[in-house]
């Protein structure tokens, strides 16, 4: 199971995959600027899964969790 920090830089680089700015990633979600580089850096914001997800939603991607044993 990846971890908060490698699921953002993941839809991180879908954004970037996709050239969607910042900007317009803070639009989508009702948000600064700043925040969306918060959630992306690390930067003296909670990153909670809601956020996450409304982050994820924004760029266009889902997260999908799988709970259980891992399956060989």
């Amino acid at each position: 199971m990846k971890n908060l920090d490698e699921v953002i830089a993941a839809i991180r680089s879908e954004r970037l995959d996709k050239g969607i700015k910042q900007a317009e990633i803070a639009q989508r979600m009702g948000c600064s600027v700043t925040f969306v580089q918060a959630i992306e850096y690390r930067h003296n914001v909670d990153r909670r899964w809601g956020t996450v997800l409304a982050y994820a939603e924004a760029v266009g991607v889902t997260i999908n969790v799988t709970v259980g044993e891992p399956k060989e």
